[in-house]
């Protein structure tokens, strides 16, 4: 079962519109719409490739190449987006690539979730550094939690772990 944090939205949202002498206005600046736009866009473009039924994505480069790329990392490489929350998208990828060796994906849509509810709050008249605060007991609490629920394992069943985990990469 997916957590709805990893799903895609379905279109793109934008920020609650306040009618202000028939006006439309928000509470969002133009650059924070912007980038909460850009990580809504992010969690679409990468959550299309996510998981066992995640499609591929060709990329044309400027010489003719063809790509296929499947993976989070490669995929935010290739399409070269200038964007800052992309910039920050793509060297969270990266990271989490070189540490672990996967996960991108799931790291990636996880912070375009946190930052386009974080907007939301915002829209919602919540300071930013609340959210912030927020956040971070939240990830405090998420980690006393799996602390709770780890369980030691024979070099057996970490070895079928590996095994399986492998056969998902080939």
């Amino acid at each position: 079962m997916e957590a709805d944090i990893l799903k895609p939205k379905k279109a793109y949202k934008t920020p609650k519109l306040l009618t202000v002498n028939s006006k439309q206005e928000t509470s969002l600046n133009k650059a924070q719409q912007a980038n909460q736009n850009a990580a809504i866009f992010l969690s679409q473009f990468i959550g299309a490739s996510f998981g066992p039924k995640g499609l591929s994505k060709l990329r044309f480069s400027e010489h003719g190449d063809i790509f296929v790329l499947q993976d989070c990392k490669t995929i935010l490489e290739k399409a070269d987006l200038k964007h800052p929350v992309a910039t920050m998208m793509r060297d969270l990828a990266k990271s989490l690539h070189a540490k672990w060796g996967d996960g991108s994906a799931a790291g990636v849509l996880l912070a375009c979730s946190l930052i386009d509810k974080g907007f939301g709050l915002t829209e919602k008249g919540i300071h930013p550094s609340k959210i912030v605060e927020g956040y971070s007991i939240a990830r405090d609490e998420s980690l006393l939690f799996l602390e709770k629920i780890k369980v030691n394992s024979s070099g057996d069943e970490i070895r079928k772990l590996i095994l399986t985990f492998f056969s998902s990469k080939l």
